[in-house]
């Protein structure tokens, strides 16, 4: 599909409501948002819509979660209380901090198409 279509697509208001994005003509599953510099949103309308938020979540908890169960095992080898480890938590919030940055990258190049 050129791009003039995609815009044209993108640009009708039938397309858009409260709950986001749905035009089943566009191929993209990731769009631009109508204010272009607020980000990125799905298309709700693609059949892997719902796959993509999965995929997302699990990019953005994913390595938390790993860190946190390393953590756990690390303050238990030692005889720490896991809830006391202050560096455990500095390092599940880098982990998630992370994660958000790939998040935005994966969803820029994707409604790219690249």
């Amino acid at each position: 599909m050129a791009r003039e279509d995609l815009e044209r697509l993108w640009n009708d208001p039938a397309h858009w409501s409260l709950t986001g994005y749905r035009c089943p003509q566009d191929p993209r599953v990731i769009v631009p948002k109508r204010i272009r510099a607020m980000g990125w949103t799905i298309n709700w309308a693609h059949p892997k819509a719902v796959q993509m938020l999965l995929l997302m979540m699990a990019i953005a908890v994913g390595p938390a979660l790993v860190v946190m169960a390393v953590m756990v095992v690390v303050a238990s080898t030692v005889g720490l209380s896991p809830a006391a480890s202050v560096l455990g938590s500095l390092g599940v919030l880098g982990a998630t901090a992370l994660s958000i940055v790939v998040i935005v990258v994966l969803s820029a190049r994707l409604a790219r198409g690249e």
